[in-house]
């Protein structure tokens, strides 16, 4: 099963800002999307906010392999919507902040793959979600959960992102 954090880049930059999590930051910000387009929509403004916050200064159009025009929008439309539905943190889109988010994204996932290590358990990490054999869902959660408290102090939403496909044999799954 792979386990990931829910929204970890902007909910890092709402933790470290001492401010509540959104629901999901990264959804609804399109407006008119029809619910068939909804997760197609929801990782382009992913890709959109991740894009803001990586770049040094403001980003007059919109990143490349985008297409905004499938939603009938453009550049400006999502970055002013993100601009506004995060105006908490939004002093911080423009900056290149996005690489020291990604460190400590990293910091986090070290965090996990040692620990499993230790008990000899094997754990693949994927961006900001963790693949492992079932069994240790719970165990996984809890030290996900621990690595994010332990740096910013809150508690972040830990989701099922995928279940993988498994195989019995006599009983057994392998």
């Amino acid at each position: 099963k792979e386990y990931d954090f829910s929204g970890l880049h902007p909910n890092i930059l709402y933790a470290m800002e001492r401010l509540s999590f959104p629901a999901d930051p990264y959804d609804d910000l399109i407006k008119g999307v029809t619910l068939d387009d909804r997760d197609d929509a929801r990782k382009v403004c992913k890709k959109a906010f991740n894009a803001m916050l990586n770049s040094n200064e403001e980003m007059k159009a919109q990143p490349s392999g985008m297409k905004l025009s499938d939603y009938e929008t453009n550049w400006g439309t999502l970055s002013a919507a993100i601009m506004e539905r995060h105006k908490l943190i939004a002093h911080h889109f423009y900056t290149g902040i996005g690489k020291e988010l990604q460190r400590m994204d990293s910091d986090m996932a070290e965090e996990v793959m040692l620990h499993f290590n230790k008990i000899g358990v094997p754990v693949l990490p994927v961006h900001d979600s963790f693949v492992m054999h079932q069994g240790y869902e719970v165990e996984l959660q809890s030290v996900m959960a621990k690595a994010f408290r332990g740096r910013f102090d809150q508690e972040i939403g830990i989701g099922l992102e995928y279940k993988m496909p498994y195989v019995e044999c006599d009983g057994v799954a392998i």
